[in-house]
C-alpha cells in the first residue's frame, strides 16, 4: 500500500502517473466494474426482484455493491488526479506536458463529476 502514498504525494514521474495510474488502471477497473454491473443486472433480471416475491436482500445487496463499487472508483479516480497533478509539478522536463496532463486531470475529473450529477438527478427524477 505503499504505492498509494507516493502516488498521492505525487512522487512517480509524470510518464508512470499519467499512462498507469490514469490510463491503463482506471481502464482495467471501468471494465472489471462494468462486467460486475452486469452480471448483477442478470442475476437480478433471472431471480426477478420485482412484485410481492421479490428477494429484497438480493436487490438491497446489489444496490450496495453498485454504491461501493461507484465510491472506490470516485476515491480512485481523486487519488490518481491529485497524483498525476503533483507529479506534473515537479516534472523536469517540457512544460507542454505537465499543462497537458494537468488539463487532462481537470478535464477528466470535470467530466467524472458531471456524470455523477447527471446520474444522482435522473434517479431522483425518476
Amino acid at each position: 500500500m505503499k504505492w498509494i502514498g507516493r502516488l498521492w504525494r505525487g512522487e512517480y514521474s509524470l510518464g508512470k502517473a499519467f499512462w498507469l495510474f490514469g490510463i491503463v488502471i482506471s481502464i482495467i477497473w471501468y471494465f472489471v466494474t462494468k462486467f460486475l454491473s452486469v452480471a448483477l443486472m442478470v442475476a437480478m433480471l433471472f431471480i426477478g426482484f420485482s412484485g410481492p416475491s421479490a428477494p429484497n436482500g438480493l436487490l438491497g445487496g446489489s444496490l450496495f455493491i453498485l454504491a461501493a463499487m461507484a465510491v472506490l472508483t470516485l476515491s480512485y479516480q481523486i487519488l490518481a488526479g491529485v497524483g498525476i497533478w503533483r507529479s506534473a509539478g515537479t516534472f523536469p522536463g517540457k512544460l507542454a506536458y505537465a499543462i497537458f496532463a494537468r488539463c487532462a486531470v481537470a478535464l477528466y475529473l470535470t467530466v467524472f463529476v458531471g456524470g455523477i450529477v447527471v446520474a444522482v438527478n435522473t434517479w431522483f427524477h425518476i
